[in-house]
């Protein structure tokens, strides 16, 4: 089951849910509820538990440990769906205990450079990078994900610069390449947000599997070198 939270500082320029920016919003629901809901629904699922995504859900930290405590309680398997951009000084107690608490993240790298990665989601990347640590360090499970952006996020530096990131990792289960799409072009249209990539184009199959391919030459040419 996937829970949507409301509220996001990202500001990704090729964001398919603008309208989860807002902290107002949405439905108020408590832990309980969701829990119930979960299990009225549990016939349903044939694997997997709670997915808390968004939006970003670390913006709303202490609701997060609360979840993730309960579902540890519960038995339920928790994965939390992140870009990491809330990982600072401020709160990093609270968000230590929820990756203490937590199986599986799924981890957004929008992009490898800090100036691109601030230019393209208005927050900067370090934060993105300390959290990945902080997963690693503490041996959690994660799912690495990049959302290939033809000119804009699938040049050859970029793609060399995100294997450079992932070579040290032990702890990653998977790596997905996500196609950019325009599907969310309405959903601007309505809610009158300018939308920074018009004219880009959406990203091939083909495409993608030239970008997995330099991924995959990258990151092993790394590893060599580092054996």
């Amino acid at each position: 089951m996937v829970v949507f939270l409301q509220g996001c500082s990202m500001r990704c320029a090729y964001c398919h849910n603008p309208d989860t920016w807002a902290m107002q919003g949405g439905r108020a629901m408590d832990v309980d509820e969701i829990i119930q809901c979960y299990r009225r629904n549990a016939f349903y699922y044939r694997d997997g538990g709670i997915t808390l995504s968004g939006g970003e859900p670390l913006l709303q930290d202490r609701f997060v440990l609360q979840m993730a405590k309960r579902c540890q309680q519960e038995g339920i398997h928790l994965t939390i769906d992140t870009c990491g951009t809330t990982y600072r000084e401020i709160n990093q107690r609270i968000m230590d205990q929820i990756i203490d608490l937590t199986p599986l993240f799924l981890v957004d790298i929008k992009y490898p450079f800090e100036s691109g990665y601030l230019r393209l989601t208005g927050q900067p990347l370090k934060p993105t990078l300390d959290m990945i640590e902080t997963i690693e360090r503490k041996g959690k499970t994660m799912w690495i994900r990049y959302v290939v952006v033809p000119t804009i996020t699938d040049d050859d530096a970029a793609i060399a610069a995100l294997a450079k990131i992932i070579a040290p990792l032990h702890h990653i289960e998977k790596i997905e390449f996500l196609p950019y799409h325009t599907m969310a072009l309405t959903k601007y249209h309505q809610l009158g947000i300018p939308y920074r990539l018009e004219g880009v184009p959406q990203a091939t199959h083909e495409h993608i599997d030239s970008v997995k391919s330099l991924f995959v030459h990258a990151l092993s040419t790394i590893r060599q070198g580092q054996g």
